[in-house]
């Protein structure tokens, strides 16, 4: 299933967003994050390495973003959520 908004996700890889990590685990990489499905156990993982979670996100051309949105632990109950995060942006190219 795709994730259905009337908001345009720029960062999504069928919008031209891209994405670098600095650590993926095993068949959970960094491009499953902007893949669009939100169903299943699908998604980025980092085997618990908080001292490697750092994700990128990149948009095709520069956007006035008015939202965020993140989807963390989508179909698990205890565990895998994300509990804290940051975020940095610049219009740098």
């Amino acid at each position: 299933k795709y994730l259905n908004t009337k908001f345009l996700n720029v960062a999504a890889r069928h919008n031209g967003g891209g994405c670098k990590a600095t650590y993926s685990q095993d068949y959970y990489p960094i491009d499953k994050a902007i893949d669009g499905v939100t169903t299943g156990h699908e998604g980025w993982a980092y085997h618990g390495r908080l001292d490697k979670a750092v994700a990128m996100f990149t948009f095709k051309q520069q956007y006035r973003v008015s939202r965020f949105r993140l989807l963390s632990g989508i179909g698990r109950f205890t565990d895998h959520h994300v509990t804290a995060f940051q975020v940095w942006y610049t219009n740098a190219t």
